[in-house]
């Protein structure tokens, strides 16, 4: 009888999966070990959970801002996301929220990671809000893009009780989205001239973020009173990141044999839809395995 064992995915000796999340080399579960590539490329397990978690640790940072990873692919990590949000009664604002998100996450010109604008778009949901979203988009975290021109803002609005709002349709009517650049390092979400009161009874909360525009389903009236929008969109509508290696182009990194990651039977493809350079390993037609462990594809 043919036995079959499992494709090498990981160091030798270092775990597959975190929960239910299966986490390849160049990545690693533990922190500052030998499981991954770098500590970049660290996947920090907190056990604590059931099941476990897993979460993305800048090497710089603390574990308090970890973000949650809930898939890694070929060339996206996709994370749980964060809802940037304002909400009002009869009267007043009751819970302003707008802060950057994933700064310490991006920041770095070291980071091989970057805000994918070929997934991801910024979205608004709700009625008569303004939103923009403004970035680094160079290695340089004192750049920044500044939202409202070059379709980087959202604007929302709604005629009286919603009955225009159609599930389904994001076009400005409750639910806006905008295209982003590729090449993103980091974000801030920002707010102007929103005010619920007096549609606070079907709309107390206007909501925004940047997520993968397949994920995210607008579904009309329901979202827009929805008191589990921010727990169930997190999940549902993930942020996705690029990843690569390093920041140098395949022939360049071709010309060091010690740091180059690709292994046998494997071709380099320059990362170019990352925005900030690198490269990625692939096996070759009729190949399978992870081309970046020893000996290569099979």
């Amino acid at each position: 009888m043919t036995m079959f064992t499992a494709p090498k995915i990981t160091q030798p000796g270092c775990p597959r999966k975190c929960g239910n999340l299966t986490v390849p080399y160049p990545f690693g579960v533990g922190l500052g070990g030998n499981c991954s590539r770098g500590l970049w490329y660290d996947v920090f397990c907190m056990t604590s959970y059931d099941p476990p978690k897993a979460f993305l640790i800048p090497a710089e940072d603390t574990l308090k801002k970890g973000i949650e990873i809930l898939d890694i692919s070929e060339t996206h990590i996709r994370l749980k996301n964060q809802i940037g949000y304002i909400c009002f009664n009869s009267t007043n604002v009751i819970s302003p929220r707008f802060a950057d998100m994933i700064n310490f996450v991006l920041l770095t010109k070291a980071s091989p990671y970057s805000v994918s604008g070929t997934t991801n778009k910024f979205f608004a949901v709700g009625c008569n809000d303004y939103f923009t979203v403004s970035g680094s988009i160079t290695n340089d975290p004192s750049f920044f893009i500044i939202s409202g021109d070059g379709g980087k803002s959202c604007r929302t609005k709604c005629s009286t009780g919603a009955k225009d709002v159609v599930a389904g349709e994001c076009n400005g009517i409750g639910c806006c989205q905008s295209t982003i650049p590729n090449g993103i390092r980091s974000y801030e979400m920002h707010e102007y001239n929103s005010n619920h009161t007096n549609i606070s009874s079907y709309n107390p909360c206007g909501y925004s973020f940047v997520a993968d525009h397949e994920s995210f389903k607008f579904r009309g009236l329901p979202d827009l009173d929805d008191p589990n929008f921010i727990n169930r969109t997190m999940y549902d509508a993930p942020l996705v990141l690029d990843w690569a290696i390093s920041n140098v182009t395949c022939a360049n990194a071709r010309r060091n044999r010690d740091t180059y990651e690709c292994k046998g039977n494997t071709s380099c493809v320059n990362a170019d839809d990352s925005g900030i350079g690198g490269y990625r390993c692939k096996c070759l037609p009729g190949y399978e395995g992870n081309p970046y462990l020893s000996p290569g594809c099979s």
